[in-house]
């Protein structure tokens, strides 16, 4: 009905203006306002497709905003369980130490010789502890920069295992020596064995 009006209005303006029928105006008017009709066309198309275009860049960059923070996540994930695991190996590293320097002082300490009765504080059958569950001693690892320590507990025990051949008698003691500490609230424990037979 606004365009009908339009062109009518035009026509007769036209008609007044140049003294010619009606009839010519409104073609003059529509010829005109057809003219214009495409250029009008292709503005709002390309008004839409910018729209679109915006649209569609916004959507994306909020989809690489989610895919770096599920990414960014994933990798803190991933760095903390590698610190944690780097902790676990080094406290481990401290542990095994421990038990081996005294599994090498079970073997290397003398004289041994359990059917003269000598035999050193280290073989003495049973059970020894040094340090305790509730009262660790051990350092079993230092911070090189902060100095904060892991404090654990060792446990060696001493078994004798002799055994007799034909009448002689083989002295064989076993021992196995066990480290223990508490890591961020959870039980961890080293354990190393070790058979000590007599010097003579």
């Amino acid at each position: 009905m606004g365009r009908a009006r339009w062109i009518r209005e035009g026509s007769e303006e036209l008609q007044r203006r140049r003294g010619g029928s009606s009839e010519c105006g409104m073609r003059s008017v529509y010829s005109y306002w057809k003219s214009l009709s495409p250029i009008a066309s292709v503005q709002m198309m390309k008004f839409n497709r910018r729209s679109h275009s915006a649209a569609y860049t916004l959507i994306e960059v909020m989809i690489a905003i989610g895919m770096f923070g599920i990414a960014a996540s994933a990798s803190i994930e991933a760095l903390v369980r590698m610190n944690l695991r780097a902790a676990l190996c080094r406290l481990q590293t401290g542990a095994s130490t421990l038990a081996q320097n005294q599994i090498d002082l079970i073997l290397s300490d003398s004289p041994f010789n359990p059917q003269s009765n000598q035999v050193p504080p280290e073989l003495t059958i049973g059970t020894t502890n040094t340090g305790t569950s509730t009262v660790p001693t051990l350092a079993v690892y230092t911070d090189p920069v902060s100095g904060m320590q892991v404090l654990g507990w060792m446990t060696t025990t001493v078994a004798n295992t002799n055994s007799t051949e034909n009448g002689n008698t083989l002295y064989v003691y076993l021992a196995t020596v066990t480290v223990s500490y508490y890591y961020k609230g959870k039980l961890y424990s080293v354990s190393m064995s070790t058979m000590r037979c007599s010097d003579t």
